[in-house]
């Protein structure tokens, strides 16, 4: 059974910013439909750019990765992205 993900208000000095938290049960039950051998980025990554994009007004996969590198410092924070933004094809792949 999947649970929604979580998310979490937090304050801080700088202001109100929001964290996702996705529980590992829910992450692991998701499958990822990339080859292995090619991943460069973590699913949670994508997904979590992703949602937080189509919020922002995202309609298409280039839309995704240009919130991702306009708010990348912003999602440092709390992603691990050990290779950065997705490109636009990631998003596509992971569709």
């Amino acid at each position: 059974h999947l649970t929604l993900p979580q998310v979490f208000l937090r304050r801080n000095p700088s202001g109100v910013s929001f964290s996702l938290l996705f529980s590992k049960p829910y992450v692991a039950e998701i499958p990822d439909p990339r080859v292995q051998r090619t991943q460069k980025h973590l699913l949670k990554d994508i997904l979590v750019i992703s949602i937080l994009a189509v919020i922002g007004g995202a309609e298409g996969w280039e839309d995704m990765e240009n919130y991702g590198i306009a708010k990348q410092q912003w999602l440092e924070e709390f992603l691990e992205l050990p290779n950065g933004i997705p490109s636009d094809d990631t998003f596509r792949l992971v569709e």
